[in-house]
C-alpha cells in the first residue's frame, strides 16, 4: 500500500486541517514531571521510552522507534486514520465517571472491530481521556480503565491483540472543551493507526526507571507522575470601598440644609444612597450621620466608615 509524495502531502495537509480543534476550547496541556527514582515493572512498551536509552533496556535492544517511519508510510498511516474517521466513529464517550461502555459505545466499538479486521497488518493504539472534574491522579486511572474497557471489547469482537499497539491514558490533560463541570465531550477515548505489523513490538523485560518514559506516555503510568497537591489560592483582598459625601444646597427647594449623600464604589459598582439626618435613610439602606466635623456611614450589613464633613479621610471603624 503506497502512494505518490505529492498524494501523501495532501493527505498529510488535509488530515491537519480537518482535525483542528478551536483554539479556545483546547486546555494548555500541564506538564507532567517522573518521579525521581521510581521504578516500574518490566512490560513496557518500547515505544515508550526515551531514544537514548530504548536500546539499552533489556528487551529493547535493536528496537527502530516508531518516528523511524518513512514520510510515505506516515502519510499512509495519516489516510487510514481520515478513512477510519469517516467510516467509523474514532471516539467512544462514557457516562460521569464511569468506565463501562453504554449500548451506544458498544456499538461504536463493535464497528471499530470489525474496520480493524479489515486491515490486519496495521496496528492501532487507544487513548483515554476523561473531564476536568477530579484529581489528575485519579482521572489518570479512570481514562486508563476507559481505555482498557475498550481494548478489552475490541479482542472480545476478534481483533488480535498484537494489532493493538499501545494503551494510553492523558487523563484529564487533554480536554476537548475546557470547562471545569462534568463535560461528555471530553469522556472519551479515541483509537488511531499507529503502525505497522512488520515493524518490532517489543517490550522491556526489566523493571523500568519513570525517567526512562517518554512525556507523552508519563500519565499511561500513573506512578509515574508527580501530581503536586493545589497550592493554596491567595486570600481575595478585600474590595476597594471608595467614600464620598457632600451636603446639598441649602438652597435646594427639594432637599433640607440638612440632606447629605454618599457614594460607594465596590468592585468597580458604584451606588449612591441619600439620607437626612433627622430622619434616617430615605432611600437605601446607608445612614449618614454628621456630628460637627465627622461623617458616620453605615451600610446595611453593619460595616461603618468614618470620614471628614467634605467625605475626605474614609477609614473603616467597628461597628
Amino acid at each position: 500500500m503506497t502512494f505518490k509524495p505529492k498524494f501523501a502531502a495532501l493527505v498529510v495537509a488535509g488530515l491537519i486541517s480537518g482535525c483542528t480543534v478551536p483554539a479556545q476550547q483546547v486546555q494548555p496541556v500541564p506538564e507532567l514531571a517522573p518521579i525521581v527514582g521510581q521504578d516500574i515493572p518490566a512490560g513496557v512498551a518500547c515505544e515508550q521510552l526515551v531514544d537514548n536509552v530504548v536500546n539499552k533496556v533489556g528487551g529493547c535492544e535493536g528496537y527502530i522507534p516508531m518516528h523511524a517511519l518513512s514520510s510515505e508510510q506516515a502519510a499512509e498511516i495519516a489516510l487510514l486514520n481520515t478513512k477510519l474517521a469517516s467510516e467509523v466513529s474514532p471516539i467512544v464517550n462514557f457516562d460521569f465517571n464511569k468506565d463501562v461502555l453504554t449500548p451506544k459505545a458498544v456499538a461504536i466499538v463493535d464497528a471499530q472491530a470489525a474496520w480493524m479486521r479489515r486491515y490486519p497488518q496495521i496496528r492501532f493504539s487507544v487513548f483515554g481521556h476523561t473531564d476536568l472534574v477530579g484529581s489528575e491522579a485519579y482521572n489518570f486511572d479512570l481514562a486508563k480503565r476507559r481505555a482498557e474497557t475498550v481494548v478489552a471489547r475490541l479482542i472480545n469482537r476478534g481483533v488480535d491483540d498484537d494489532q493493538l499497539d499501545a494503551l494510553v491514558s492523558f487523563g484529564k490533560t487533554r480536554p476537548l472543551i475546557k470547562t471545569n463541570g462534568p463535560e461528555e465531550i471530553n469522556r472519551r477515548t479515541l483509537t488511531e493507526v499507529t503502525g505497522y505489523l512488520d515493524k518490532p513490538r517489543l517490550y522491556a523485560t526489566v523493571p523500568v526507571n519513570c525517567a526512562w518514559i517518554k512525556p507523552s506516555y508519563l500519565p499511561s503510568h500513573p506512578s509515574c507522575v508527580s501530581v503536586p497537591s493545589a497550592a493554596p489560592r491567595p486570600p481575595v483582598p478585600p474590595a476597594t470601598i471608595v467614600i464620598q459625601t457632600q451636603s446639598w444646597d441649602p438652597n435646594d427647594p427639594n432637599r433640607p440644609a440638612t440632606s447629605t449623600s454618599a457614594s460607594f464604589s465596590n468592585d468597580g459598582k458604584t451606588k449612591t444612597a441619600f439620607a437626612d439626618s433627622k430622619s434616617g435613610d430615605l432611600y437605601t439602606s446607608v445612614q449618614v450621620k454628621t456630628t460637627g466635623n465627622v461623617r458616620e456611614i453605615t451600610f446595611q450589613n453593619g460595616d461603618k466608615y468614618v470620614t471628614d464633613a467634605n467625605g475626605n479621610n474614609a477609614h473603616k471603624v467597628a461597628p
